[in-house]
């Protein structure tokens, strides 16, 4: 058997010389973090007895490898049923900070390409769920033609937006669901592994960092501050 690596997604840590509890969610360790990490007399403890937990799809920052939705990641039980967990980039919209937001964004629509990328198909639903989201950005609802909306095609959607608002932040995810959107007509799914190419990759890479990874990171401090104003002193 070879050597496992495991990434970190969240901790708590501090100092011997004060009571002082700190903590973070998401793969970047604080600078205070790695300062006490450093340090000669560093120390990890860890529970004597296996805490609880609850599976999920791992954190990547590409999904289009083939082991993507395997559930090969794992939060406390405990803290997951407090609402403390890091942000997932496929549940986007249901994370405790967002799930009452009644206007949608980029990062809404990225994470619904997200989840197609690992279901590794695209389905009736889900360009449903594309229209759905659009038409609650608050960008799009209001460029949106009459004859659009009776189209209900992702295509049209794109060349409306593209000409309406140029530089809209919801370009990139809407482009990439048009390419996936390869639906022929009286079907329900299809499968879009075959679609997975270099370019592909690149441009999910690029909205990942540009749509959802600023998102994740606001969402993270949010749970943070709340967390620490009710449970730590």
């Amino acid at each position: 058997m070879g050597s496992m690596e495991f990434l970190v997604q969240a901790a708590f840590y501090g100092e011997r010389s004060n009571t002082r509890v700190q903590s973070y969610l998401g793969s970047s360790i604080p600078e205070a973090a790695l300062q006490i990490i450093g340090s000669q007399q560093f120390q990890i403890l860890v529970l004597l007895e296996p805490a609880e937990t609850v599976a999920s799809i791992r954190f990547l920052r590409t999904y289009t490898k083939k082991a993507a939705y395997f559930l090969w990641s794992f939060n406390s039980k405990r803290f997951a049923n407090q609402q403390y967990a890091p942000t997932h980039p496929l549940t986007l919209d249901r994370h405790s900070t967002r799930i009452k937001a009644n206007k949608k964004d980029k990062s809404s629509l990225a994470s619904l390409v997200i989840r197609i990328i690992v279901a590794r198909k695209f389905t009736l639903g889900d360009r449903e769920r594309a229209f759905e989201l659009l038409e609650h950005t608050r960008v799009f609802s209001k460029v949106a033609s009459t004859t659009w909306r009776s189209k209900k095609s992702i295509g049209d959607a794109l060349d409306t937006l593209e000409f309406a608002t140029p530089k809209s932040g919801l370009l990139l995810p809407l482009r990439l669901l048009a390419e996936l959107d390869v639906l022929e007509a009286g079907a329900t799914e299809v499968g879009i592994s075959a679609l997975y190419n270099k370019k592909l990759r690149d441009n999910l890479l690029k909205m990942y960092s540009t749509c959802i990874a600023p998102i994740m990171k606001k969402c993270n401090a949010s749970t943070i501050e709340k967390y620490h104003k009710v449970n730590v002193s």
